[in-house]
């Protein structure tokens, strides 16, 4: 970072922003991009918010969950089985159209 600054590759700004990058893998990666294509201060911290963004959802992935998610991934997302109570993916649940009175019934030989 230090020597792209000196060299006059990139920005005095630009090389704050890339600073709050703290994995050096990383913080080289965009320091790449940003001598090859040229970069402004602003491109340069969103790169740096959007890699905090990565590091907060890999460390506060589920249960040991350690690979990345895409935000725009979508999410799982589940409801309990009107039988046995167990979750299943919504996408998989099929709706049934029943009157209270068989409803009670199932659930009276669901009990058996």
């Amino acid at each position: 970072l230090q020597k792209a600054l000196h060299a006059g590759q990139i920005n005095v700004s630009v090389a704050e922003e890339l600073w709050g990058i703290s994995e050096e893998g990383d913080m080289e990666y965009y320091l790449d991009h940003a001598i090859e294509s040229g970069c402004t201060k602003d491109t340069a911290q969103r790169w740096k918010m959007d890699w905090q963004a990565a590091q907060r959802r890999k460390r506060h992935g589920a249960e040991g969950e350690t690979q990345l998610r895409s935000p725009y991934e979508p999410k799982p997302y589940y409801i309990a089985c009107d039988i046995c109570n167990k979750p299943a993916l919504i996408e998989d649940a099929a709706s049934v159209m029943i009157c209270p009175v068989c409803r009670k019934v199932i659930r009276e030989r669901q009990g058996e």
